[in-house]
């Protein structure tokens, strides 16, 4: 196609190191590297066990959709109600938090032991651009878990 009159074009300014996978992009705190961890939750207790979860956009020119999925009868996303997912948008080396805690009413009256998984899904909603990111830019650092969690009663 021609562009008629078009006397000149400036490229865009490359900054910063091509990310070629959605792994490049994104840098999330919480990782689970054996096969269980227990939390020792019993029926009627007090205890407020949270788990914080960090993400953070690592790109320079992209912004990310990112989708929390959990089971509702164990957790809750930021202490609300209103669901089994979040999604939050992350501009450009943005970090959020969520905050998981365990969901003690649903516990109290119909869990005695389960195993629960908490899903991270993340999308590049920047369409038709080169991303890149800024090789200053830092990884979160890694909190370890133990193992998978396991709610015990």
């Amino acid at each position: 196609m021609t562009i008629p009159y078009l006397l000149q074009t400036i490229p865009p300014n490359f900054t910063g190191v091509e990310c070629k996978s959605i792994n490049d992009m994104v840098s999330v705190n919480l990782q689970q590297v054996a096969p269980t961890s227990t939390i020792p939750y019993r029926i009627g207790s007090s205890d407020n066990i949270r788990i914080s979860l960090q993400l953070k956009n690592l790109t320079n020119n992209a912004q990310l959709e990112v989708e929390v999925v959990v089971d509702e009868n164990i957790f809750l996303i930021d202490n609300s109600l209103s669901g089994s997912s979040k999604k939050i948008l992350l501009d450009p080396e943005q970090t959020k938090g969520i905050l998981l805690s365990l969901n003690k009413e649903r516990l109290n009256s119909t869990v005695n032991s389960t195993t629960s998984t908490v899903a991270v899904k993340i999308t590049n909603i920047t369409n038709g651009t080169v991303v890149t990111k800024n090789t200053s830019v830092s990884s979160l650092t890694v909190a370890i878990l133990n193992d998978v969690i396991e709610i015990v009663n």
